[in-house]
């Protein structure tokens, strides 16, 4: 889902605001990494206490696609992404083309990471982005479709689930293509699956969700780092209820460090 609403988000603004490419950096760098750069140097501090930090095992896990934050490559992969959508929509004017452009350059990364043999995490999600942005481009034509045909709707939301059923419990060693498991195109089915359950139900209302939703960043930066900390005791749930507890207290803390910041020094 973070691919897809980036990609909706950007491609949105651009096409809705004047001048947005102006300010693309100052609006996008400044949330996206403050809280990321504190989070390393919190972890690698950890590791340091504990004996286990090294600058060369630091820089040859870099190297394998490992990064510094446990859980974070989809970070440094939205940077290279955002990085990618500004060269492309500040040198091309027509949307339509930037994004058929950005299609191609994100199979390029997908053969990209494949060939420097990094994990397929770094690439399995990514489209998701490609898709959230090509639907803003049919986007009031597929609203208008679904007013109109209520049944088609239905139609879609038994299709997708179907189809994303059948990919999440797919084999893992089947692929259409090699290195290319099948089971990836649920990752790119999920936004639409939950996009057409909004357009049903609506979005999710009240200050727990608002909460949530204001520290959602921060909560994917920490929580992978608790699950991999967190000794297991054999009761999952009492597991699970103190990565969510410990997750959500930090990433508040680190939401309010990093706002106060910014608000702070007027960036």
């Amino acid at each position: 889902m973070f691919f897809f609403l980036t990609g909706y988000g950007l491609t949105r603004s651009v096409m809705t605001k004047d001048g947005y490419m102006k300010t693309f950096f100052k609006k996008r760098f400044l949330k996206l990494l403050p809280p990321y750069i504190i989070a390393i140097v919190i972890y690698q501090c950890y590791l340091a206490c504990a004996g286990r930090f090294d600058w060369a095992v630091l820089a040859d896990n870099f190297l394998k696609g490992i990064p510094p934050l446990t859980n974070s490559w989809y970070i440094i992969a939205i940077i290279f992404f955002y990085l990618l959508f500004y060269a492309v929509f500040r040198l091309i004017r027509s949307v339509k083309i930037s994004v058929a452009l950005m299609w191609l350059l994100s199979f390029l990364y997908i053969f990209a990471i494949n060939k420097i043999g990094w994990g397929n995490w770094w690439w399995k999600s990514t489209l998701a982005f490609n898709i959230g942005m090509t639907y803003v481009l049919f986007e009031s034509k597929i609203k208008e479709t679904i007013a109109r045909r209520t049944i088609l709707f239905w139609v879609c939301m038994v299709v997708v689930f179907a189809l994303l059923f059948a990919f999440t419990y797919a084999d893992l060693s089947v692929s259409f293509i090699e290195g290319f498991p099948s089971y990836s195109i649920s990752y790119w089915l999920m936004p639409l699956f939950v996009l057409f359950a909004i357009y049903f139900t609506g979005m999710p209302k009240g200050r727990i969700f608002n909460f949530l939703g204001n520290i959602s960043y921060e909560l994917y930066i920490v929580h992978g780092v608790f699950v991999w900390l967190m000794p297991y005791n054999g009761n999952s749930i009492l597991f699970l209820f103190c990565i969510y507890a410990v997750s959500i207290l930090t990433a508040t803390g680190l939401h309010w460090i990093c706002t106060s910041m910014v608000k702070r020094y007027g960036l």
